[in-house]
């Protein structure tokens, strides 16, 4: 995929996300307004409008926080496993540990409660064009936790393959944080892709 087709898709999800939150915005401004019957018709226009465009004001600063650093550490485990619950099947697991380096700090506004971040594992199998697996996530909630700078960070949850074929798989790292706005709808950035091969043989 070229850049330019990236840009004009970044730029028609944000036009997306802001005419929906403007709907929203003047959903609730209709609502707020029947509430307070004694302003003026002329008030309550400014007040429909102020509303509206506060919400898409948050869409359109352009700077989401970025990725400087996402890479594979070390590989703790890749092995067959066997599920021990009722199914009884059996899996490839992979445990390995990571280093990243991100400042999502610009991503906080006024209208922003929270990030979900998660780091996400990509690849191709043959059951599936492409296959992602959630790994890792964290929540925050401050401006001031959004600098991370991790060392050999453990998985919170273990990558796994049904169709047990992560052996000599390239797998692909993905930071992705979910915008929790205040109000308006969520959305989502991406950054710093990094790739790299398992070993052919289990350890």
């Amino acid at each position: 995929m070229t850049r330019g087709m990236t840009t004009r898709q970044n730029v028609i999800k944000a036009l997306y996300v802001g005419i929906w939150s403007a709907l929203l915005a003047a959903s609730w401004a209709c609502f707020t307004i029947r509430q307070r019957p004694w302003c003026s018709l002329e008030q309550k226009r400014k007040d429909a409008h102020l509303l509206v465009l506060t919400a898409f004001s948050t869409y359109g600063h352009g700077d989401y926080g970025s990725v400087q650093q996402l890479n594979v550490n070390k590989l703790i485990q890749l092995r067959r496993v066997r599920d021990n619950g009722q199914t009884g099947y059996h899996y490839d697991q992979a445990l390995f540990n990571f280093d990243l380096k991100a400042d999502l700090s610009p991503a906080f506004d006024w209208n922003i409660k929270q990030l979900f971040v998660f780091l996400v594992v990509e690849y191709e199998s043959k059951k599936n064009v492409l296959s992602q697996v959630v790994v890792w996530d964290r929540i925050i909630e401050r401006k001031e936790d959004a600098v991370l700078n991790l060392k050999a960070e453990f998985l919170d949850y273990p990558l796994r393959d049904p169709a047990v074929e992560l052996r000599n798989k390239n797998i692909t790292l993905r930071l992705v944080w979910d915008h929790m706005p205040l109000t308006g709808t969520l959305f989502m950035r991406s950054d710093l892709v990094n790739s790299t091969i398992l070993p052919d043989q289990y350890t």
